[in-house]
């Protein structure tokens, strides 16, 4: 399963702060997916999404 999270913030807010909150995000949704992660970040409108992706090998032939 994979793990998705989004966020507005205030536009005050250090930039250290934003990538600290997205760095706890992500830790918190490891379990969801720790193949791969990553996050995009907008200043300008105050958004920040991020990502975790699980790996899934399908065994079956189907």
């Amino acid at each position: 399963m994979c793990g998705l999270f989004g966020a507005l913030y205030h536009p005050h807010l250090a930039s250290v702060d934003i990538d600290n909150f997205a760095k706890k995000a992500l830790s918190a949704l490891d379990h969801r997916g720790p193949d791969d992660s990553g996050t995009w970040k907008d200043s300008s409108s105050r958004i920040i999404l991020g990502h975790t992706r699980l790996s899934i090998l399908d065994l079956t032939e189907a």
